[in-house]
């Protein structure tokens, strides 16, 4: 019911990896394009500034070189200051969906500020009564295990957004180069969760820390000794 955005995409060179395998950056920036694209074309009076505390996604296989990717997106939950939206992916070979709560800030981009009546009446009813929340939990599971490794990569100019801070897409392309780096390979069924605890800034490498549990694998980006960002994936080979 409600409210669903529906485009459609190509996944094209600068979206795969050798294997011809769309990578996870390339699709989490379909999944911040698709979010931008549905609020643009809306008449809303607020459109943002929007900040992702968290997302969860499971894939079905990943699309291919060429591919052609049919997009759906939904809100799928509220919050006092926060939504949660859903995206679904398809293509021939794969099925992608991911589940994110993003949270509306003020105009200097500062501090959360309460859902209109407005972005209700757009949104609401596909939510369908649903409550989002933002809290996190990973920071408490790191705790848990010691880092057994961890790798630094230097933060470039090209990673940072209009925003002035490192894209959410980026977080992933981190992740995707620590899995090589690391000798870990995804499984053709996976999911992940990725919170966001704090912006990581220019000027100061990201360190990413390892751990392993006995379900899932669990990497920490890690900035001037601060965790900025957790994910936990499930489903990889060693």
């Amino acid at each position: 019911m409600g409210r669903v955005f529906q485009l459609k995409q190509r996944v094209l060179l600068a979206d795969a990896d050798p294997n011809g395998r769309m990578r996870l950056d390339a699709i989490s920036r379909v999944l911040q394009d698709a979010a931008t694209l549905d609020v643009e074309n809306t008449s809303l009076t607020k459109k943002g500034p929007w900040v992702i505390r968290w997302m969860e996604m499971t894939a079905h296989g990943l699309p291919r070189y060429l591919e052609e990717l049919a997009i759906e997106t939904f809100c799928s939950g509220l919050g006092r200051a926060w939504a949660e939206r859903s995206t679904v992916i398809k293509s021939k070979s794969a099925s992608v969906t991911a589940t994110a709560n993003w949270v509306l800030l003020d105009d200097l981009g500062r501090s959360p500020i309460r859902l209109s009546e407005e972005f209700l009446s757009v949104y609401g009813r596909s939510a369908n009564g649903k409550v989002s929340s933002p809290r996190l939990h990973l920071l408490q599971r790191l705790g848990d295990f010691k880092p057994s490794e961890k790798l630094e990569i230097p933060l470039r100019f090209c990673d940072l957004d209009i925003m002035g801070h490192m894209n959410n897409a980026v977080h992933l392309a981190l992740v995707e180069e620590s899995l090589f780096q690391l000798g870990l390979k995804l499984l053709d069924e996976f999911s992940y969760r990725i919170e966001f605890l704090a912006e990581i800034e220019p000027n100061a490498p990201v360190v990413i820390e390892h751990r392993e549990s006995d379900s899932s694998t669990l990497l920490a980006l890690v900035q001037n000794e601060a965790t900025k960002s957790i994910v936990e994936l499930s489903q990889v080979i060693h």
